[in-house]
């Protein structure tokens, strides 16, 4: 069989590529102008019904009887609670335009990185093909059409901004930006540096305690206890100790992922629908898990010195209390100690466990995978529950 002619396959390829670039343009247009739509009606939407509530809410102040949008009848309310129930309107409507906002952003940047990543794709082809058809087909199918030229996104952005500003927060513009503002969604966020001190103090706090553990064990193994000193169940100790050390050794690593993917350019935050305002960056997560192993440490010269410490508590209450302390904070209700991750983390947790029931998105299956990976701390976990609810004081495991 004769082989093909060279031109003829290059004219099928140009045609072929051509094709499919025309293709991704009417798609991203489509795309584009349903999402920007959906956009203008949310605005009207939104603006439309902060006046209702607030109109209806005056009336009732008034003493009148009134009806909401459904045609129910809303009876009057006294005036003393007037002022508490518009504060409510106000924080609903603001966290409402946070979001909406947010999505502005987001779509925003959707129109700007499809324009570059055609204009990219198409000098590569001029560049690899020798040709110029790449930037021709940019001036005439990419430069001009509906996603580039469109300023309805940017309009509706300093829309967003002026209403946030002279009606939600009475002209205070600085108190506006704070809430609309969404950091760099590249993941090259400013670092602060009282977060680069922190991480740097845990880190050094987390290697010294590692070296005071090793003279620990040195000095424990010369020191003789009295013979009524009460015996310590070691293996169920070592258990737990190693199930709280390999997730504070995984948050470590985590960071260090993290960091990796920041700088090869990886846009984690996108890719885990995480909220920019609202995540722990490489450091913070860095800080974390040093934070933890330094009090595991800690908790374990304690268990190791028991004897001499708390001579009158069984040893391995250390651990317990530390284990307790752990997992309590994972599932404290209270709005501290990083309160919105650690919800993302039990929700995401949550659709895990009920995967059957739920759509499973990629960062279910990204936590799931990893959660392959702690295999040994949930047989810990169960194993832990176990015996301190029904072995613990017998000595069966000394």
């Amino acid at each position: 069989m004769a082989p093909e002619d060279p031109d003829e396959l290059n004219e099928q390829f140009d045609h072929s590529f051509f094709e499919g670039v025309m293709s991704e343009i009417k798609r991203i247009n489509s795309f584009f102008r349903e999402k920007e739509s959906e956009a203008r009606s949310r605005f009207a939407k939104l603006t439309a019904e902060f006046t209702r509530q607030l109109e209806l809410l005056h009336r009732q102040s008034l003493g009148k009887e009134t009806s909401d949008i459904k045609g129910k009848k809303v009876l009057a309310i006294h005036p003393a609670r007037v002022k508490k129930l518009e504060a409510k309107i106000y924080l609903k409507f603001k966290m409402a335009f946070s979001e909406y906002y947010l999505n502005l952003i987001l779509l925003q940047n959707y129109q700007a990185m499809n324009y570059t990543g055609f204009r990219k794709i198409l000098k590569k082809y001029d560049k690899v093909m020798e040709s110029k058809r790449g930037k021709q087909c940019f001036a005439k199918h990419v430069r001009g059409t509906y996603f580039e030229r469109s300023k309805d996104v940017e309009l509706l952005i300093e829309q967003t901004e002026k209403f946030v500003t002279d009606t939600l927060e009475k002209g205070d513009r600085n108190k506006a930006m704070q809430k609309l503002r969404v950091p760099p969604l590249s993941g090259l966020e400013l670092k602060k540096h009282s977060t680069t001190f922190t991480s740097g103090l845990m880190t050094g706090l987390a290697l010294a305690i590692f070296v005071v553990i090793i003279l620990a064990s040195l000095i424990r193994n010369k020191l003789e206890y009295e013979e009524d000193a009460i015996e310590s169940d070691s293996i169920p100790a070592l258990v737990v100790f190693r199930c709280t050390f390999l997730l504070f050794f995984f948050t470590v690593l985590i960071s260090w992922n993290t960091y990796g993917w920041r700088n090869a350019g990886v846009n984690h935050i996108l890719i885990f629908e995480i909220d920019p305002r609202n995540h722990l960056n490489y450091l913070q997560l860095l800080t974390v898990g040093m934070m933890f192993l330094f009090f595991w440490g800690c908790t374990l010269v304690l268990y190791l010195f028991s004897p001499i410490v708390t001579p009158n508590m069984k040893p391995e209450t250390w651990p317990l209390l530390f284990f307790i302390i752990v997992f309590g904070l994972l599932l404290l209700p209270a709005p501290i100690f990083y309160s919105k991750t650690r919800f993302w983390l039990l929700r995401r947790l949550f659709r895990i466990l009920t995967s059957p029931v739920f759509p499973v998105e990629f960062a279910d299956f990204f936590i799931a995978d990893q959660l392959n990976s702690l295999a040994t701390v949930l047989l810990d976990i169960s194993f832990v529950c176990c015996y301190y609810s029904t072995w613990w004081g017998q000595g069966m495991w000394s």
